[in-house]
């Protein structure tokens, strides 16, 4: 779903336009400027376009590159530690771990659904595991640099890359050889991540000139509406869970997390690792966004505290825990490939963008982005029933999945009767994945007079 506006800030970068959203409109400079989001995924998905790249696979193969080298620094890292926690050197029983981790990691069904998206999970996880690997031995020549300059690069893909920061700040400490190294290396690690983020922060900063209107404008959706009692966040964290697996069967998976949890615990897991779950599952815990793609950060450590307590105490039963662990993985992932065996969403897509001649303008959700691309696309998150109605878009894409979420209750409620009488249908793409959509071509003329009071996009965030 969210794709289309994760890509199109890089395809415009690509093109020689701005880095900005321009299906948004022009209301608080999402034309030209990227101010919801620190801005270095976008530099990375307009280079893989500049070089030719298709927009949908080109922008998946960099999280799916992202994933591979994750799980890469993954396993050099956890192939160290494992080391030093059982004082051997390589084992059948540190093998077998690392090849559980490997598999564990690639079948999460979680992970590999963000692994193969445009959204920017992947690319922070890369951040998130790096900074910690190089944090995590306290011998390393300039640990504190280079641990901060992989927290750095994650903040300025997503701002949870901050989480990556207060890991390694407590890893200094939990794995030091001298207080005074680690006050050193946390010195270093400020610095570095520092004068990573410095032109994130002096993008941002360019817009002093408006008193910041732009960034909170383009920042309002996220932080409009009532501010949550303390502790309400927390409450509400079941809901990600949730998502991971559907309930009764999240029950299952959520086991094996507790169960590893346990042995790790008697088998002396690190502090350090203990401390780096903590502070990512609370940190997520007090963002008010639920969604599931945000345990991308957790997951990866929670195999590695897994991996940890079989290595340290190797039997039977923990190999058959282990593969059955991997096996409920692989069921669910059976479930969303049998899901998605029907998802075509070339031959969907191309239904609806085929009968729209050169330059005709066309509004719709995100979904429809890709394959309308190079037409002046009117994203509905930002243009309201209103707002369509004094823009008069030559084609409206109406009907798909994304349209049927809560938050277009009401452009439905407004803007759905009038085109069910006062449009003529163009094209039909039907879909059990992307929904019955229709390619309309509105009569504006015909708008009723209360279109006046259709709800129209204010920047700061509240409806007309």
């Amino acid at each position: 779903m969210d794709e289309g506006w994760i890509a199109e800030p890089g395809w415009s970068l690509a093109r020689g336009a701005p880095m900005g959203s321009p299906s948004h409109g022009e209301a608080v400079r999402y034309e030209d400027r990227v101010f919801w989001m620190t801005p270095l995924h976008f530099l990375v998905l307009g280079g893989i376009y500049k070089l030719g790249a298709d927009p949908l696979l080109g922008g998946r193969l960099v999280s799916g590159v992202a994933g591979f080298l994750t799980l890469a620094v993954l396993l050099a890292w956890v192939s160290g530690a494992l080391r030093e926690k059982t004082r051997a050197g390589w084992t059948p029983a540190l093998a077998a771990s690392l090849l559980w981790l490997a598999l564990a990691f690639t079948l999460d069904p979680t992970l590999w659904k963000s692994h193969r998206t445009i959204r920017f999970e992947s690319l922070v996880s890369l951040g998130v595991v790096s900074a910690v690997a190089l944090a995590w031995d306290p011998s390393r020549r300039f640990r504190g640099a280079v641990s901060g300059l992989a927290a750095g690069l994650a903040i300025s893909v997503h701002p949870n890359g901050a989480l990556a920061f207060a890991a390694v700040a407590g890893i200094f400490f939990l794995k030091r050889r001298t207080f005074a190294g680690s006050v050193r290396d946390l010195l270093l690690a400020s610095a570095a991540a520092c004068l990573v983020v410095l032109p994130t922060a002096l993008y941002f900063f360019a817009d002093r000139a408006s008193g910041f209107a732009n960034v909170l404008g383009q920042n309002a959706p996220h932080l409009s509406g009532e501010p949550e009692p303390p502790g309400a966040t927390w409450l509400r964290e079941w809901q990600r869970y949730r998502a991971y697996f559907a309930w009764p069967a999240l029950a299952v998976p959520l086991l094996f997390w507790v169960a590893a949890a346990a042995a790790a615990l008697r088998s002396g897991a690190p502090r350090a690792l203990w401390w780096t779950l903590a502070v990512l599952a609370g940190g997520l815990a007090s963002l008010p966004n639920k969604t599931e793609h945000y345990l991308t950060l957790v997951a990866p450590f929670v195999f590695v505290l897994a991996a940890f307590a079989g290595a340290a105490r190797p039997s039977r039963r923990v190999a058959g825990a282990a593969i059955a662990w991997l096996g409920i993985l692989l069921a669910a992932d059976a479930v969303l490939l049998r899901r998605a065996k029907d998802c075509d969403y070339a031959a969907w897509a191309s239904s609806l963008a085929e009968p729209v001649p050169d330059g005709a303008s066309v509004a719709g959700t995100f979904l429809g982005w890709f394959p309308l691309r190079d037409h002046p696309y009117l994203e509905v998150h930002r243009r309201l029933a209103g707002d369509l109605a004094d823009r008069r878009p030559d084609y409206v894409a109406w009907g798909d999945a994304h349209l049927r979420d809560p938050l277009f209750d009401r452009l439905r409620r407004e803007l759905g009767p009038f085109l069910a009488v006062h449009a003529d249908t163009v094209a039909t793409a039907a879909s059990d994945c992307y929904g019955d959509a229709v390619l309309l071509r509105p009569r504006w003329e015909e708008l009723p007079a209360e279109a006046a009071s259709w709800e129209r996009w204010d920047p700061t965030g509240r409806a007309d």
